[in-house]
């Protein structure tokens, strides 16, 4: 299929500017396959006709919805990252619980991209079991996405075990039906809880009034000027004294300014209000110094582990305060010299700080440390791509290629933050295709 690169990149703003996917230039393979696709969806046998047809045409949410599913990523299953419902199940929901209980006695919580809703229907079993009387609130709980397909399978309820993984087998037992073995339904009552409509982030009004926003891994996919604005909608959306929830991949962002950050022990959330209740985790920035652990002053003294500075060291990290993550992973590494996992961190801090040599250095340590550390090589090939090594970053690429063979396509790779393997690898090829065409024209 000969598609030029001025239609190439026509097609791919026109993707963004009605989705808010951004995708960057190198990543031709994606554009061409999801132009053959819809190409095949409408019936059409000229993909480059069907495509300028599209682009003239006035962009309908089933013009949206047809970008959405050649191009979202749909990666989800029920309590995704344990730590962030278990700070919402012990920190923030109890007092306002108790708070509405003596009031109005409503809550509305918001998925926003919410996939095939499993979070969505991991909020309404976590209210199931804090709010014994539900039927007697007004509990509102809104899935949205773009995506009509994970809609649709969202509406349907019914999920397989795979959206089960890492999930305790009591929540299976307890909330959800099994018409068949492996297959699990959300039963009536969870059902009547939650609702599911379409929006597009991107265009669409959003909702108001909103005590609990849930918008996790949706924002690493916007440009930075599109995030912003989102997520200044969203505040909007929020009541006073509502609750932004983002995953730890966004957090520490200065898309957040508007915010009062708020730190629980393994997880970061977001308030719209200056002032934080003290007995509800620490508010940042204005305490930060005082909030956030300091570094020991001797780092290898006893009682500190390898795995505490590291947690340290992320929490740090994900809060955007980089020189306090260095000075942990750097205590952790007095402790446990050969820890690849500290040195990782400490590249990718490296790296936001603008030092790229030695973000370099240390993941080429990482390596050495551990050979089959996917993500060290992947983050090497990029950078080395960056310098101009174009050699250097084809044979990183490839060793990541190797090393993913091991992993099953849909599989999750621990520590790339509930991205699966099928989609890294695809990631990998576009990121490989850039390097060729950088190559061609040095």
């Amino acid at each position: 299929m000969k598609i030029s690169s001025a239609l190439l990149d026509q097609f791919g703003r026109f993707v963004e500017t009605h989705t808010g996917l951004n995708l960057p230039v190198g990543r031709e393979s994606a554009l061409l396959r999801g132009m053959d696709a819809i190409s095949r969806d409408l019936g059409c046998d000229d993909v480059e006709r069907c495509v300028r047809d599209l682009m003239s045409r006035p962009v309908t949410r089933t013009v949206t919805g047809l970008l959405a599913t050649h191009f979202a990523v749909g990666e989800t299953y029920f309590f995704r990252e344990p730590a962030v419902f278990q700070a919402l199940e012990y920190e923030v929901l109890p007092p306002l619980i108790a708070e509405r209980r003596a009031g109005s006695r409503r809550l509305c919580i918001w998925s926003a991209g919410c996939c095939s809703g499993e979070e969505a229907y991991s909020m309404a079993i976590l209210l199931d079991r804090l709010i014994p009387d539900s039927k007697d609130w007004e509990i509102t709980i809104i899935g949205t996405d773009i995506h009509p397909g994970f809609l649709q399978k969202a509406e349907q309820g019914i999920y397989r075990d795979w959206s089960f993984r890492d999930v305790p087998a009591w929540i299976r037992k307890r909330h959800f039906e099994t018409p068949e073995p492996g297959c699990h339904a959300v039963p009536p009552d969870l059902k009547r809880m939650v609702r599911f409509h379409h929006l597009n982030l991107v265009e669409d009004a959003y909702p108001g009034g909103i005590d609990i926003l849930l918008c996790r891994n949706v924002l690493m996919y916007f440009g930075q000027d599109r995030a912003a604005r989102v997520v200044a909608g969203l505040r909007d959306a929020l009541a006073p004294g509502g609750w932004l929830v983002t995953s730890a991949a966004e957090a520490g962002r200065e898309l957040f300014s508007g915010f009062a950050a708020v730190r629980f022990s393994d997880a970061v959330f977001y308030r719209r209000e200056s002032a934080v209740n003290a007995d509800i985790g620490v508010a940042l920035p204005a305490d930060v110094e005082r909030a956030l652990p300091q570094r020991p002053d001797k780092p290898t003294g006893k009682g500190l582990k390898a795995s505490e500075a590291q947690a340290r060291a992320r929490s740090c990290a994900d809060l955007g305060l980089l020189a306090e993550a260095d000075r942990w992973c750097e205590a952790g590494l007095a402790i446990d010299k050969c820890n690849a996992g500290l040195r990782y961190l400490r590249a990718t801090i490296a790296e936001q700080q603008g030092r790229i040599d030695s973000a370099m250095a240390l993941l080429r340590q990482t390596i050495y440390l551990d050979q089959d550390f996917v993500l060290a090589h992947v983050a090497l090939a990029g950078l080395c791509r960056r310098c101009g090594r174009q050699a250097d970053a084809q044979r990183h690429y490839a060793n990541a290629v190797r090393l993913l063979e091991d992993y099953r396509h849909d599989a999750v790779l621990p520590g790339a933050e509930g991205i699966s393997v099928g989609w890294l690898a695809d990631m990998i090829r576009a990121s490989v295709e850039a390097s060729n065409e950088d190559t061609r024209r040095s």
